[in-house]
């Protein structure tokens, strides 16, 4: 496959945006995905505990497995979780983003130690970058495809062999509700079928769990269900909020100690066999 791209000198680094024969992106799910950022998400992932939490867990597990080399975020939002990974790895990993949003890649502009940044649609071979990479992360996004398997093929692409997949997705379809429907999602999902999907596909499963009990699940149940989504996330940056946030944060490390089918949400890192 020719994968052409349209290079963007910005500062001192250089910005990518691969494109094949001009196909682009579905602009409609574009446009949705950027309203979302720009009015809704932005400060919830800043301050918000579940957003913080699942980057603690994933940096977590990273550091087990991975101690150098290049790594993708495939759906990165505004790059939190490659901040947090640069401010440990440093130099010892190459950082590269890609996401659908055009809003959240203008944010992701601002980080100087990101390499490669590309306009990135998962279900879209064009979109596919023509790397390979140490370590891809998938956090939050199979959810909002219509089509995951598919775009777990495209990823698996972007690894090296013996490389790793880091997924978080919100886990478990009895616990749908109105805000899956708020955020775009089609799905939730049961740990064992992404986890035989993985199998089938040439990936060995190293760490596969449900998380989110008994406090998340508290908070998921007592507030964030009882509260229509635009309030929830609504001056999310308010001081009583922040305070609020930051209580239920420290909760929630408590929910690392369990593992049961009462988890909201499923994290699982693979490593690809072949």
């Amino acid at each position: 496959m020719d994968h052409g791209s349209v290079n963007n000198t910005l500062g001192s680094f250089m910005i990518k945006f691969p494109t094949v024969k001009n196909k682009k992106v579905d602009t409609e799910v574009q446009e949705s995905y950027d309203n979302l950022w720009k009015h809704e998400w932005r400060d919830l992932h800043k301050v918000g505990p579940g957003v913080r939490t699942r980057n603690r867990i994933l940096l977590k597990y990273f550091k087990k497995y991975i101690t150098s080399g290049s790594v993708l975020d495939a759906g990165c939002g505004d790059g939190s979780l490659l901040i947090k990974l640069h401010q440990v790895y440093q130099d010892s990993l190459e950082y590269d983003a890609g996401d659908i949003s055009e809003e959240v890649l203008q944010i992701i502009r601002a980080q100087p130690f990101i390499g490669e940044i590309f306009l990135l649609d998962l279900e879209k071979s064009s979109t596919i970058p023509s790397k390979t990479y140490t370590a891809v992360i998938c956090s939050e996004v199979l959810e909002h495809l219509k089509d995951w398997q598919l775009a777990v093929g495209y990823i698996s692409t972007l690894l090296e062999k013996d490389g790793f997949l880091f997924i978080t997705v919100p886990a478990q379809m009895k616990y749908w509700g109105p805000h899956d429907e708020f955020a775009l999602h089609y799905r939730r999902f049961e740990i064992d079928e992404i986890e035989n999907h993985l199998r089938q596909n040439g990936y060995q499963i190293k760490e596969s769990k449900y998380w989110g009990w008994p406090f998340y699940w508290l908070y998921y149940t007592l507030i964030l269900n009882r509260t229509p989504p635009k309030i929830v996330m609504r001056e999310v940056t308010s001081p009583i909020k922040r305070f609020a946030a930051n209580i239920f944060f420290s909760l929630f490390l408590i929910d690392d100690l369990f593992s049961t089918r009462w988890g909201r949400r499923l994290f699982l890192v693979a490593k690809k066999m072949h």
